[in-house]
């Protein structure tokens, strides 16, 4: 399977260097999809402490992505946290810090706070509508996967029912493509499987994929999007780019 051939790869080559390409990367193509200004020379000379000449937005989203990964970094070498709502909201907090528009404070949104009113959720074919509270259902969520001892086995298949449901839920105002992808890595690092990347000239298909969720058709196309993802992240030209560090998951 292709997975796990990105399992080995990723086991073979979990080198600091490594990882810390791989954040520039996940940075780069995860800021770009909503961000077209975001270039990769600008990540790295970021990630790399070099101020950048570009807009302070844009700036201002690549240090607070850079933020989390080191966060998120520090919380798998000390390995002391498991999934919670609050670690969510920590996440979400890092990343979105001075992001918010005017209009949406004004609506009294800010970054860590879950979203001020309840969710409405209607997906299957009977177009049925029941109100669901967020914090709840977010809740229930967590506790969902972290009853699950995740492996190379069951990985996709986890991290996959996750995003869907996290946006089904749709926790927060802004941010939570974001922040599901960075959850998943979180999850898959924690279990020394290898992260993925939602590259940004796939992301019709991402939403292909929520869609087919959405109408009640179940996570299968997902999990097979996360699959490719892993596969273009690990495998593809991978021997020819571990010949130079430096071009590691280059564009």
């Amino acid at each position: 399977m292709i997975y796990e051939e990105c399992v080995k790869k990723w086991r073979k080559s979990k080198e600091k260097d490594v990882l810390d390409r791989f954040f520039q990367k996940f940075t780069y193509s995860s800021n770009k999809i909503n961000n077209k200004e975001t270039k990769l020379r600008d990540v790295e000379n970021i990630f790399n402490g070099i101020d950048i000449n570009t807009s302070e937005k844009t700036i201002r989203e690549i240090k607070n992505h850079k933020e989390l990964c080191d966060f998120v970094s520090k919380l798998i070498k000390d390995n002391n946290s498991e999934l919670s709502v609050e670690l969510i909201k920590k996440f979400h907090y890092i990343l979105m810090k001075g992001c918010f528009g005017e209009e949406l404070l004004m609506d009294g949104e800010k970054p860590e706070e879950l979203r001020n009113n309840q969710y409405i959720d209607g997906i299957d074919d009977r177009e049925e509508v029941c109100q669901l509270n967020v914090e709840e259902s977010l809740r229930v969520l967590v506790d969902e996967i972290n009853a699950i001892q995740i492996n190379e086995d069951n990985a996709l298949r986890t991290v996959s029912y996750f995003v869907c449901c996290f946006h089904r839920i749709h926790p927060f105002r802004i941010g939570n493509r974001r922040i599901a992808g960075m959850i998943i890595n979180y999850l898959l690092i924690k279990n020394d499987l290898p992260p993925i990347i939602v590259f940004y000239h796939d992301i019709e298909e991402y939403h292909q994929a929520l869609e087919q969720f959405r109408n009640a058709q179940g996570h299968l196309k997902m999990e097979k999007f996360l699959s490719i993802q892993s596969y273009k992240t690990w495998l593809k030209n991978y021997n020819v780019r571990m010949k130079k560090l430096k071009d590691f998951l280059g564009e």
